[in-house]
């Protein structure tokens, strides 16, 4: 017997304003929120993403599956919103590009969250400035570059996984968004969806 398809991941570049999204999301229907750093932080007992970077991929990548589908596994009737990333960008310049393909048969859809590299330097800086989380500030040609190949990655894994990929712009009308994540999670509804 094949799993439930109960996990949408939310995907995004950093400071794409994933996280309000899913949490928000989460906040409104009975989803439960699941943030895949802090599934790793929590486990390993850091504070801070960049912290993870002293463990080797691919110990983050067997820990992060094995904790995730035994919560998913043993809550086959709940539905779950994964934030996490299509890509990992380190802070010294590397990627890793693998996404677990053990998760494809949990997934229902993969939705990226596209926003404005001025949207997102914003974003990044209030955050910086406020002390929620830090950032390194990257130009608008950087996160460009980062978004179209997080972008064109979680296409990939859509079609690797056979479910769909949507995607949404988050460039300042949040309320427009949230309902468009709502009436799909809610309603089943991809209607204000873009998808390709």
């Amino acid at each position: 017997m094949s799993p439930e398809r109960n996990l949408d991941c939310i995907v995004g570049v950093g400071g794409s304003g994933k996280t309000s999204l899913s949490r928000a999301v989460a906040e409104s229907t009975n989803a439960e929120y699941i943030s895949a750093s802090g599934i790793l932080k929590k486990y390993y007992n850091v504070p801070r993403s960049v912290d993870l970077e002293k463990f080797s991929q691919e110990e983050l990548n067997l820990k992060f599956i094995e904790l995730l589908l035994d919560l998913v596994d043993e809550n086959p009737d709940k539905r779950f919103l994964l934030d996490t990333h299509a890509i990992v960008f380190r802070d010294d310049g590397t990627t890793d590009e693998t996404f677990p393909s053990e998760l494809y048969p949990y997934m229902k859809a993969i939705i990226d969250v596209i926003s404005d590299p001025q949207d997102i330097s914003r974003r990044v800086t209030a955050d910086n400035n406020n002390g929620v989380r830090e950032r390194k500030l990257l130009s608008p040609e950087q996160l460009l570059q980062r978004i179209n190949k997080s972008s064109q990655r979680a296409i990939e894994i859509g079609r690797e996984g056979n479910f769909p990929y949507y995607w949404l712009e988050n460039n300042r009308d949040l309320n427009l968004v949230l309902t468009a994540l709502l009436e799909y999670y809610v309603n089943g509804s991809d209607r204000l969806l873009k998808r390709k």
